[in-house]
């Protein structure tokens, strides 16, 4: 029985100090993922930077831009009129290239959106209502967009936009445009 109770001991022990062992390494990788969950989450919620994804830098000016809207009537008060300024014919028209945005509630559409401390130069708009409110440019089949769009200086609405047709100069001072959401032609800046 002697044997019995120290072998007993012994099991008894070792279980013991299997679990201090066990909840020491549960505690360690706890931490390690609560670590790594915190820093994945800080990364995905730090804000978006207005400038482009490649952190494209663009210069401060003095010139502004005011860009009006024509042809818009919404149905109801929700949703956003998003507006892209591009600077160049290489990153016209690809997500995320662009370098200034705008998203300006639809209840506000008759109103100017300034875009402020421009430089100089050639620029293209680009801009479409989010009807549905879900942050996002809706297309149908064969990629035909869904959501009323504009581009700057207008064009048929069954051509894709190119720079060549959408751009126009940004002078000194305050440079004003019209984006028609019914795709007149002839409208230019």
């Amino acid at each position: 029985s002697r044997i019995k109770t120290i072998r007993g001991d012994s099991i008894y022990r070792n279980a013991s100090q299997m679990n201090q062992i066990y909840f020491e390494q549960f505690t360690k990788r706890f931490t390690f993922f609560c670590v790594v969950f915190l820093c994945v989450v800080a990364c995905n919620t730090t804000p978006p930077v207005e400038s482009d994804a490649k952190n494209k830098m663009m210069k401060i000016g003095t010139s502004t831009l005011s860009i009006t809207f024509h042809g818009l009537r919404p149905k109801t008060d929700t949703g956003k009129i998003f507006v892209a300024l591009w600077d160049s014919p290489e990153t016209f028209m690809k997500d995320g290239q662009w370098v200034r945005s705008a998203a300006i509630p639809i209840a506000l559409a008759n109103e100017a959106c300034v875009m402020p401390n421009l430089p100089t130069g050639t620029f293209a708009v680009s801009s479409f209502y989010d009807v549905t409110n879900c942050d996002e440019f809706r297309r149908g089949a064969f990629g035909i967009p869904i959501d009323p769009w504009a581009i700057s200086n207008g064009g048929p609405p069954w051509m894709p936009p190119n720079w060549n047709n959408a751009c126009f100069k940004v002078g000194e001072g305050n440079t004003k445009i019209e984006l028609d959401f019914e795709h007149l032609s002839g409208k230019k800046p």
